[in-house]
């Protein structure tokens, strides 16, 4: 089996803007394991760093820890 089928890394970019208040930039990762185990990680410009940690219950249900 090829590695890449095994780890899937999904990256993401959010951008807001509101009138009058500064532009907020979220970068956020997450790495998903053979669909039994995903982390992740993201940043919020000048506010916050968040991690994640989960794993499948079912084909169709995760928990995740945020």
């Amino acid at each position: 089996a090829s590695r890449f089928k095994e780890v899937l890394i999904t990256p993401s970019v959010l951008v807001k803007y509101v009138s009058g208040a500064p532009i907020q930039v979220d970068i956020n990762t997450t790495v998903n394991y053979k669909n039994k185990i995903e982390i992740g990680a993201g940043y919020r410009t000048s506010s916050s760093i968040n991690f994640l940690a989960g794993f499948y219950i079912s084909n169709h249900l995760r928990l995740l820890y945020n």
